[in-house]
């Protein structure tokens, strides 16, 4: 049955009602290409949840839910609701990722030794999660996709078809990453100044009290950096991530 002929009895019903109490230009031919109308606009599914892409080696997810939970234990009631989100992460099982698999805000990814997760962030973002890396998912206005990077090394390749100014943003402990599109990489090491290459695009560097520390925009690698603290210094090329690898990203982007 095609949808045409699924929806055809109900817009015949409406409009066998509408006549009854509405003047006669209210007619089939009119209800019916208003129904074909509204059938042809494509819902806007998407945004709200990030799709696994592809998985090689070993990687797993925290549901929101398992992540905020508090687990109940003696005597111990959470301090807060970041202390409830601690506590459950600590003490949650993990489920290993498949591809296919859709992750709603707030999930946790952890991704193993010689191991990646490739991710579709909504309709507008791509992220390779190296190895050895922890992420959590969060979304901005139902439309922004931001990643908190725990640990590890993340390569994105962006597109801001509507330029907003904070269509997606890496954060860590210390720092936000806003960028504005194309391609970049970050790797964040306990006890070791982030390191930001601006593969190709632009990418504002914003202290964790908002303060802007510099606009970097790069066309082909050229201008790496470590930051610590609010020092900004610049750094080599690190060869964890290639051209190869934004453009296999560039390609699931548009596929």
């Amino acid at each position: 049955m095609t949808t045409h002929s699924f929806w055809k009895p109900f817009a015949i019903g409406l409009s066998e009602k509408i006549e009854k109490t509405r003047p006669s230009h209210y007619t089939l031919n009119t209800m019916w290409i208003l129904l074909l109308a509204f059938l042809a606009v494509p819902p806007a599914f998407g945004a709200e949840f990030a799709e696994v892409l592809k998985v090689e080696g070993q990687a797993s997810r925290y549901s929101p839910n398992e992540v905020f939970k508090p687990k109940a234990k003696p005597n111990t009631k959470p301090k807060s609701q970041k202390h409830m989100k601690m506590m459950a992460k600590v003490e949650d099982k993990p489920v290993p990722i498949q591809v296919g698999d859709k992750l709603l805000p707030e999930s946790v990814v952890t991704v193993g030794p010689s191991s990646s997760v490739t991710l579709r962030l909504g309709n507008d973002v791509v992220s390779l999660i190296q190895e050895n890396t922890s992420v959590r998912l969060q979304l901005k206005e139902e439309q922004d996709w931001s990643v908190f990077l725990l640990g590890g090394s993340l390569l994105s390749r962006v597109e801001n078809p509507k330029k907003r100014k904070e269509h997606f943003t890496v954060r860590s402990r210390s720092l936000t990453m806003g960028v504005r599109g194309t391609a970049f990489y970050v790797r964040q090491e306990s006890g070791q100044p982030t390191y930001l290459c601006t593969c190709k695009g632009k990418v504002q560097v914003r202290h964790q009290d908002e303060k802007v520390l510099r606009d970097i925009q790069t066309t082909h690698h050229e201008a790496p950096v470590e930051i610590q603290d609010q020092n900004i210094t610049a750094s080599k090329a690190e060869p964890k991530h290639s051209d190869n690898d934004i453009a296999s990203l560039e390609k699931l982007l548009k596929n």
